[in-house]
């Protein structure tokens, strides 16, 4: 008896009922997914705090906390293969330098046993920091300082301000009060690794659902943040607004007393923005626009110059937009690379008393005639910068805005690079 195969038809109802049944199961598997990555991120964290709470007894209660006590908050650290701190950070007789988040969460890899892969959140898409291929000249982990080169893009997570320079008093302990948030996914209107952040004045915790979905990280598509608190747990929270005072976590308090809501705040990043209290959470991570607690309201390449800004190379000026990688930027330093971004900004036009100017965006650090760093939001009339072959005083700081692309040039051997006619000492970040 000839066996009957399948008719055309019934091939084609058969194919039609897969192809249903995929339609409705793939939104479900997608689901299934982003759980699955929300409960790994959580564990994550979760391993975190058991890392801090390890690593505090041994260094007076205090939660990881790098550089120095006076040092100012950068997105970067000098020398994450440094050997010893005071090169790592650019300190001098363990004072002053600049720190990074991602350094404080550092130390737990190098004191508490902590490994890279718990700080990258998969439904951020972060890639687990492999040292051998960011250069490492060595593959034990406990002598670096920071997550490579880049490190915001090999640390997921923020946490209460670590960082504040001389006089902070409020980072958290083992023994701050309970349910204090100690670290959480990243915080939503500071700049991610690839330039991104949420509108801050987006953000109303009274309003609809999208304008409290606004103050969300946007790891887990908006719907809410991991959370972890002082005791290690961790908590999948719909809304940011779940500080020990109610208060949001990803924005500190206006004044003392709050002269507004503290389920609001004030937008992180801006001049000298710290914890005003010690119920006022507040956390934050390293961002491509983080620079010495003083930022901006721009992304990517927010900290540079525009592009007929004189830079001294191979013994001579060319204008910033022209430099290339390998070109010889004094004191053995080379150009390792230019980067470019396309902006709308506030420009600081920096007048010398040699009747030269650098016209400056953001808050790209200056070095003082002293040695020290200071960001060019703080830069006034009468003081006296650093140049290669000696000092010039600052006649005048104005501001204008701008609309175009500026320029930043990411050094090798160094940190630093000469800006303007009279070569002044610029931060390569």
């Amino acid at each position: 008896m000839k066996k009957k195969g399948f008719t055309l038809v019934e091939l084609l109802v058969v194919i039609s009922i897969i192809a249903l049944l995929i339609a409705i199961l793939m939104p479900a598997l997608s689901k299934v997914k982003t759980f699955a990555y929300q409960l790994l991120c959580g564990t994550n964290l979760s391993g975190l705090g058991k890392a801090m709470l390890l690593y505090a007894p041994e260094y007076q209660d205090e939660f990881p906390r790098t550089g120095t006590a006076t040092s100012t908050w950068l997105n970067k650290i000098a020398n994450w293969q440094a050997a010893d701190r005071n090169v790592a950070f650019g300190s001098t007789g363990g004072t002053g330098g600049a720190a990074s988040v991602s350094s404080c969460f550092y130390l737990l890899i190098k004191y508490a046993e902590a490994t890279p892969k718990m700080f990258a959140c998969k439904s951020e898409g972060a890639v687990v920091w492999d040292a051998a291929k960011d250069g490492a000249t060595t593959s034990d982990l406990t002598l670096f300082w920071d997550f490579g080169g880049t490190p915001a893009d090999n640390c997921s997570y923020s946490m209460h301000m670590p960082i504040g320079g001389s006089g902070y008093v409020f980072y958290l302990t083992s023994s701050s009060e309970g349910g204090s948030v100690v670290a959480a996914d990243r915080n939503p209107f500071i700049p991610d690794s690839s330039g991104n952040k949420k509108t801050f004045t987006d953000y109303n915790p009274a309003g609809t659902r999208d304008q409290i979905r606004t103050g969300n990280s946007s790891a887990h598509g908006s719907d809410g943040q991991n959370v972890m608190y002082l005791d290690a747990h961790v908590e999948f929270n719909k809304s940011p607004d779940v500080g020990i005072s109610q208060d949001c976590i990803y924005t500190a308090w206006d004044a003392l007393p709050p002269s507004k809501s503290i389920r609001i705040g004030t937008a992180p990043l801006a001049t000298n923005i710290l914890p005003r209290d010690r119920a006022d959470s507040y956390l934050v991570n390293d961002g491509i626009a983080a620079s010495g607690g003083t930022g901006g309201t721009g992304g990517k390449g927010m900290f540079c110059f525009l592009p007929d800004t004189p830079v001294w190379t191979d013994g001579s000026f060319v204008q910033i937009s022209k430099v290339s990688a390998g070109q010889n930027l004094g004191q053995n330093a080379t150009a390792e690379k230019l980067s470019e971004h396309e902006a709308t900004c506030e420009v600081r036009q920096v007048t010398l008393t040699s009747g030269n100017s650098i016209n400056v965006v953001g808050d790209h650090r200056f070095m003082l005639s002293s040695g020290l760093w200071i960001g060019a939001e703080d830069l006034q009339s009468g003081m006296t910068l650093k140049t290669l072959n000696g000092t010039v005083s600052i006649q005048s700081v104005t501001t204008s805005s701008y609309t175009g692309k500026v320029y930043n040039v990411n050094v090798n051997n160094s940190d630093q690079y000469m800006v303007g006619a009279d070569a002044v000492v610029v931060r390569d970040y």
